[in-house]
């Protein structure tokens, strides 16, 4: 978004994409794993989608220096220190605050991993989300999510029974 002092000419538009998978490989490169490097760009890319430009992309290089510092642990050992039915409070080590809520949240497959998982297009998986069909899925704002147990739950609805089994099947509860 352009500030007062900035010309609309002057801002460069990224594929979201290529701006998650450049703040991971920076996160990478200063010692954060790559599992949490990605996390951490998705949070940040994410955000600007959204339009918090405060907490997104723009944190970068001020994380990078935090971490060169001493500030900003990149392998924090997060830890429960309380857990309730609602609330959860977290020994963060150092960590960003995506990097510290993460492990509290369900791991959520994304469209690609689910459209490999289904050996599908991932247009294949939005037409389904189109006509009601496909497994139930997680939206939040532009961004898609897939719970496990959702997929297996499909599958279980899907699980079809062979046509001469179900005949068989009625012949045997008739006599």
């Amino acid at each position: 978004m352009a500030t007062n002092t900035e010309r609309v000419d002057q801002i460069v538009h990224v594929r979201s994409d290529r701006l998650r998978a450049l703040i991971a490989r920076l996160f990478a490169a200063r010692g954060v794993p790559g599992a949490d490097a990605e996390t951490m760009a998705e949070v940040l890319v994410e955000a600007d989608l959204r339009g918090v430009e405060s907490h997104g992309s723009t944190r970068v290089a001020g994380y990078c220096s935090m971490i060169r510092r001493g500030l900003l642990n990149p392998k924090p050992d997060v830890r429960v220190v309380r857990d309730t039915p609602t609330l959860a409070m977290l020994e963060g080590d150092g960590a960003s605050g995506s990097h510290s809520a993460t492990p509290r949240l369900p791991k959520l497959l994304t469209e690609t991993q689910v459209s490999t998982i289904f050996n599908v297009s991932i247009n294949t998986l939005r037409y389904w989300r189109h006509c009601g069909d496909g497994p139930n899925y997680i939206k939040m704002g532009k961004l898609v999510r897939y719970h496990e147990a959702e997929l297996e739950s499909y599958v279980q609805c899907k699980t079809c029974v062979s046509k001469a089994r179900a005949i068989a099947e009625e012949r045997r509860v008739a006599h």
